[in-house]
């Protein structure tokens, strides 16, 4: 394989597979910090980043991955998403945030991701979410927000009919964990 410096540029419609070799081929805090023009721009897939102790993600820090499909930063420890963390993934369609820290969800966290299909942020320990929290999603067709903190009361009344109006999918894992009347009942059934 080249060298990051080395690499030769490819066609901008082949992209590259999720592999553990992708380690050695580009450092890792070329990802995190918008290595712009350091990583390729036709990477399809992104993987790498689970697993690990990654606990922010700050403005643009994906930005250079235009091409990129599928973003894997689950079993992190994810606590802040600030605005514009995404920008520059026109062509994402699949997030997966699940098991991190994340507390908080704003419209603004997942501006710049207007082709998003599978949203997985389960597993954190925010509580409930605001409405609008998802309107920068306009493809979004399935979520999973189980989380073991899910407080399922008038504040969250807004989510099943805003869900039944855009045809999107909660998944059955995303139970509720309050009130003690309605523990471990599916939100989508309520």
């Amino acid at each position: 394989r080249a060298a990051v410096q080395g690499l030769e540029p490819r066609p901008a419609h082949l992209s590259l597979g999720c592999v553990a070799a992708f380690l050695y081929w580009f450092p890792r805090e070329h990802l995190l910090h918008g290595g712009k023009g350091k990583v390729p721009s036709y990477l399809g897939c992104l993987g790498l980043l689970s697993n690990n102790k990654i606990t922010g993600l700050r403005n643009g820090s994906f930005l250079g991955l235009s091409l990129l499909e599928k973003l894997d930063l689950r079993n992190n420890i994810i606590s802040t998403v600030q605005p514009g963390a995404f920008l520059g993934l026109g062509e994402l369609k699949r997030l997966d945030l699940s098991n991190n820290r994340i507390g908080c969800l704003t419209s603004e966290t997942f501006q710049g991701l207007p082709r998003l299909l599978r949203l997985n942020i389960s597993g954190n320990i925010f509580s409930s979410l605001q409405p609008g929290v998802f309107d920068e999603l306009p493809a979004l067709k399935v979520v999973d927000l189980g989380t073991e903190f899910l407080t399922c009361d008038c504040h969250l009344r807004w989510l099943l009919p805003w869900a039944q109006n855009r045809s999107l999918q909660l998944s059955e894992h995303t139970l509720c964990a309050y009130p003690s009347a309605l523990h471990a009942q599916a939100l989508g059934s309520l």
